[in-house]
């Protein structure tokens, strides 16, 4: 990784490699590379020192992450329907507030969880559950993405605050803006919990270059299942 602030120019640059291991076998399964650049026009003297050096730096780094990625092949969803564990009974799902997970903040990207929210309980209503919309997170008012991925029995269990069974919550991993690549990139992760037993019962995410295909992971019926689905 480079950073460089010289007449008239300022920017980074950055290399990162992947390695995909199986650790039973002990086989390198998949190796992925990327080296991305970025330069910004810049002054001399103390106006060039305004210049956000590590914004660069980081804008290199997910550059380098998503080219790099393109060679992993891609995972091919079996025909069968995927079954939401012991979740039978689910009908009325609670959507809490979007928890807010970026790894970076731009303020080039509007970033609106209402919107996010609103589309996930009409994603529900359309697949046959009736969504809630909730504002906290049962006995917190404020999480973390962490908390969520890594979330205990009683972490599951103080969700049930919002009064229903079952609990969805969106996490936003990442939305930014790629002049290089011409669009955006919107990733999330959903996480479905059981507040009763205190489990997840299911999770998902997807990415892509609108909010749409960012909520894949939610309106595709091969990731998850529509209501009437649910006892097949």
């Amino acid at each position: 990784m480079k950073r460089y602030n010289v007449a008239l120019a300022a920017g980074a640059s950055a290399t990162l490699s992947f390695y995909l291991f199986n650790k039973e076998t002990g086989e390198l399964w998949w190796k992925g590379s990327s080296s991305q650049s970025v330069m910004q026009p810049g002054l001399i003297g103390g106006l060039a020192d305004s210049i956000n050096d590590y914004e660069n730096l980081a804008q290199c780094l997910d550059l380098d992450v998503l080219l790099s990625m393109k060679s992993l092949p891609r995972f091919v969803t079996p025909s069968r329907r995927i079954v939401v564990n012991g979740a039978n009974d689910m009908q009325r799902i609670a959507v809490t507030a979007v928890v807010d997970g970026r790894r970076r903040v731009s303020k080039s990207v509007v970033y609106a969880p209402a919107e996010i929210q609103t589309r996930i309980l009409e994603i529900l209503q359309k697949k046959g559950y009736e969504g809630i919309p909730v504002v906290g997170y049962g006995q917190r008012s404020l999480i973390n993405k962490t908390q969520v991925a890594l979330a205990d029995s009683a972490f599951v269990k103080s969700l049930g605050g919002v009064g229903v069974k079952y609990v969805l919550i969106p996490v936003v991993n990442d939305i930014s803006t790629y002049s290089e690549l011409g669009g955006k990139h919107y990733d999330l992760s959903f996480y479905l919990f059981n507040t009763e037993s205190g489990e997840l019962v299911w999770n998902g995410s997807s990415y892509g270059t609108s909010l749409k295909a960012s909520l894949t992971a939610l309106s595709k019926d091969a990731y998850f299942p529509r209501r009437k689905d649910l006892s097949k």
